[in-house]
């Protein structure tokens, strides 16, 4: 597979902004034609000059006064301006079948009732949709009408074929015919929203009117009311466009009967255009503010809000209304322009996120085919593609052309390696299953075995198991210590049945083992006490060496707890751990002087040891390996820990065999070179 660089189109940045107050309109998203239904102009300050005489009175309405007797529906941003959904989508449907057709057909229908809900995209898939269909249709009618002409016995038969379309077909008309009635039923609650518009704003008119012949209130008080009117009147959608000029020609009528009375209070007038300089002054200063927010996009949408409310204020003094326009304007120029200059670095920054994501995906292609009987190389290689992914994590979004494709491509590849991992340890687990069938049939032969009365040979039966269980690999972890606590079971019944039957004996190891059980008190007491007494020491291991056999069942016990008695007494005394060593060594060459069968005992030891390790760091390298496959659970920190801990004791356990392994092989070789030195004759 290789990977598949895709073209990058580059967006023209958004054209220079103009001085005129065209310019502005565009770089606020506001529709310019809501602007272009008067030939006022586009300041909602302009032409603001006072009313000096009785006939000259009449307060000219802004722009947005306008704009709002209007339809306001398309102030928002309508079902077409929305990106399409998948399923909205046009496809080419030359090669699909009915089922196909029907399956995207359910789709649209399921969002018929969506409060935004693109009728024109969805009609024109539907288009496609029939169209297909027709073509379907025609082909089974036309093998329909050619298999019953072949089965018609005369030509006036022929003549009496008919055609019924499917229900597939049908189903699909009724979802057109669905489709056309939700439209019809949308544009008709937008027509009765507008009469319902209609009705209120009439009913303001009204009572504007009845402003304009006399409220019996004071001259402040109407002019608040008929602020309350107009911005309630503003705030109303949009009207029938049939009424809306009429609407507004009355609606302005009005405002000019009611400033014609209301000239005398011209002062009143200049003074609330006063308060409005101030309004817009303050909202400049805001503007301002929000022009130095780093997050460009979110100070736009604040300025575009800031720039409605500065719209909705009254007039301002003409003589410093078109600076403060202008003022406003050159703070969207410049806002406008910062944010061009961001989505060229934003594009530039997606497309070098592109070529790194190739480059990455070019890496872990040649992942896919690695094969190995190596736990190493596969846990080597683990951590190659883990670190592969780290970094397409730390990579940015790339273009959304592109994105999904290199997604695909790179998790593909990532999930195809892991895939060959699971199968390499199914592999595994197969062969310790067969193991663990290996193991059961030797617990199944040690429970034969452990009733017999031949002492000799079962004794030596059940030994040859004992090496087979040994040499027989791992099994699963679950089943390891049952498995050989099953086994030693059946052993070890055996062997105190064979015990058991010198009782003799049993009464003289009894007594053997009080006497070591004493001896192991001494060291244990002279640890205790710190004591140097290194010769009472080695005494203490003569004695120990001479005393007979003790049971069976405890020999193991007193060994080890002899033992522990030793290194005990040796870490207590201060020794360093070469001085220690020696003694160890020079203990476990008199028990070879003191017992001919030491030196076959030290062997067994060494080799018992050396499997314990061997079983040590197969379970480290197991814990390891279910380290690697837990990585990208939720719970991989907890485990992480447990089997850290695990992998740290066992190592401790590791190096303290490893140290006693030294001792006993310090000892073997001792007798080695004295058995050497004996068997060379010397020179004359």
């Amino acid at each position: 597979m290789r990977i598949a660089f895709f073209p990058v189109f580059i967006i023209s940045p958004l054209p220079t902004v103009s001085p005129v107050p065209d310019a502005f309109l565009y770089h606020l998203r506001i529709p310019k034609r809501k602007f272009m239904m008067t030939d006022r102009p586009l300041n909602p300050d302009a032409e603001n000059e006072l009313p000096q005489t009785v006939e000259n009175a009449a307060e000219p309405a802004t722009t947005t006064d306008a704009a709002q007797a209007t339809d306001t529906s398309d102030l928002q941003t309508p079902p077409e301006a929305a990106p399409l959904p998948e399923w909205l989508e046009l496809t080419d449907f030359t090669e699909a079948t009915k089922e196909t057709l029907l399956e995207r057909s359910r789709q649209v229908q399921s969002h018929l009732s969506d409060e935004r809900f693109n009728f024109k995209a969805a009609e024109a898939l539907y288009t496609q949709l029939r169209n297909r269909m027709r073509t379907l249709d025609e082909a089974e009618r036309e093998e329909a009408r050619l298999k019953y002409e072949a089965q018609a016995q005369s030509e006036e038969e022929k003549e009496g074929f008919e055609f019924q379309r499917d229900t597939l077909s049908r189903e699909l008309s009724n979802h057109y015919k669905a489709l056309r009635d939700a439209k019809k039923a949308y544009y008709e609650g937008i027509e009765k929203r507008k009469q319902r518009n209609l009705v209120e704003k009439k009913a303001i008119l009204e009572q504007i009117r009845t402003l304009i012949e006399g409220s019996g209130n004071s001259i402040k008080t109407d002019l608040e009311a008929l602020k309350a009117l107009q911005t309630r009147f503003k705030e109303i959608g949009g009207v029938p466009a049939a009424q809306s000029e009429e609407l507004y020609r009355n609606y302005r009528a009005l405002l000019d009967q009611f400033f014609s009375k209301k000239a005398q209070e011209r002062e009143l007038i200049a003074l609330d255009r006063q308060r409005n300089l101030s309004a817009k002054k303050a909202l400049i200063e805001r503007a301002q503010e929000i022009a130095q927010n780093p997050n460009t996009r979110k100070a736009i949408e604040e300025f575009k809000a800031l720039n409605e409310e500065y719209r909705r204020i009254g007039r301002a003094p003409k003589e410093e209304s078109e600076a403060l326009w202008q003022q406003l304007k050159d703070i969207a120029d410049a806002l406008f322009a910062k944010k061009r200059s961001e989505d060229e670095a934003y594009r530039a920054e997606r497309q070098a996120n592109m070529e790194a994501k190739q480059a990455l995906c070019l890496q872990v292609e040649a992942f896919v085919g690695f094969q190995s009987d190596s736990f190493k190389e596969w846990n080597e290689k683990t951590r190659e593609i883990l670190e592969l992914q780290k970094q397409w994590d730390s990579i940015g979004a790339a273009p959304r052309e592109v994105a999904k494709d290199l997604n695909k491509q790179f998790w593909k590849n990532f999930k195809d390696f892991f895939r060959a991992k699971t199968q390499f340890f199914e592999k595994v687990d197969a062969e310790r299953q067969k193991n663990l069938e290996q193991k059961q049939a030797l617990i199944a032969r040690a429970n034969e075995l452990k009733e017999s009365d031949d002492w000799e040979n079962t004794a030596s039966l059940l030994k040859d198991l004992q090496n087979q269980w040994r040499e027989v690999g791992s099994v699963p972890e679950k089943f390891k210590e049952s498995l050989y606590q099953e086994f030693k079971t059946a052993v070890d019944y055996f062997f105190e049945r064979k015990r058991n039957r010198k009782n003799l004996q049993a009464a003289e190891w009894d007594k053997n083992l009080a006497k070591k059980q004493a001896i192991c008190e001494q060291l244990e007491s002279l640890a205790a006490a710190n004591s140097q007494e290194v010769e009472t020491l080695k005494a203490h291991y003569h004695d120990f060496n001479k005393i007979g056999f003790v049971p069976a069942n405890q020999i193991r016990n007193i060994q080890e707890r002899f033992e522990k008695a030793i290194k005990a007494f040796l870490a207590a005394s201060g020794l360093d751990s070469e001085a220690q060593n020696a003694i160890q060594t020079e203990l476990a060459l008199k028990s070879i002087g003191d017992n001919p069968l030491a030196i076959k005992q030290l062997r067994n030891k060494e080799r018992t040891l050396r499997t314990k390790i061997s079983a040590i760091e197969n379970d480290i390298q197991l814990w390891r390996n279910n380290l690697e496959f837990f990585a990208a659970s939720k719970t991989a920190d907890k485990l992480r820990a447990e089997f850290d801990t695990k992998i740290q004791a066992a190592q401790a356990q590791i190096k303290d065999i490893q140290k006693e392994l030294q001792v006993i092989e310090q000892a073997i070789q001792a007798d080695k070179e004295a058995n050497r030195a004996t068997d060379t004759p010397s020179e004359a």
